[in-house]
This record gives C-alpha cells, structure tokens and sequence, in this order.
C-alpha cells in the first residue's frame, strides 16, 4: 500500500514547515511514499506562478532528496466552492476575455474556467 499526503496550497512558502515536516516523517516507521504540493487556488499573474513553482520546487528537491515522491496537484476543482476560489483572486486571467463556466440555466461558476478554451489553457 502507498501513502500520500496533500499539502495546502501555501504549505510549500514555508521552508522551515516543510523541514520539520520531513523530520516528523522521518521519526515514522513508515513514513509517505509521496506529497501532493498544491498550486494556488486563485489565478495569480503568472510572475507569481513562477515565484510559487520555484518555492514548490524547493520544496520538492527536499522531499525528493528524502525518497519521497513529490507530485503537483492543480487546484483548480468545482467542488471547493465559488467563495474558495475568488478569495483568492483571479488577476493572472482576468485581461484573457475568459467566460466563467455556465450552468444551464444561465448560473454562472465564476473563478471557474473551461479547460478546453486555448486562452486558459495557454495560462495553465
């Protein structure tokens, strides 16, 4: 059986967390095969994107240096809720002309975007 773990989103800004972290882990007689490191679940300007991937990489390098497999989960589900995702924002995509996800009786998801749509994908 494999074990996973899935940080919160901010969890990797934080390279002293993710040291004693790896200590807790390391004090278990089996410790996590890998961390789900999680992207933001707003849509920062892209400059962020690249400040966050290079503070998750750190962190991964550290995880992957201990044998544990680091993985990226994109933050970007329905089941969060509209208010998870606009708290935090949506300025990376907002100059894209992108249209929320429509229900069909016109109820709009906003913060929620179609994967399909080459604008959004290009982001991502």
């Amino acid at each position: 059986m494999l074990f996973s773990l899935r940080l919160g989103c901010k969890d990797h800004f934080n390279p002293e967390y993710i040291d004693n972290l790896i200590c807790s882990l390391n004090k278990t007689e089996h410790p996590i095969d890998e961390v789900w490191l999680a992207s933001s679940y707003g849509l920062p300007p892209i400059d962020e994107c690249h400040q966050y991937g290079i503070m998750m990489g750190n962190a991964a390098d550290k995880f992957e240096k201990e044998g544990i497999t680091a993985s990226m989960q994109i933050s970007r589900t329905m089941g969060h809720g509209e208010d998870g995702m606009m708290v935090y924002g949506i300025s990376g995509v907002e100059d894209l002309g992108l249209e929320p996800l429509t229900s069909i009786d016109g109820y709009k998801a906003l913060g929620k975007f179609c994967w399909n749509d080459e604008k959004f994908q290009k982001y991502i």
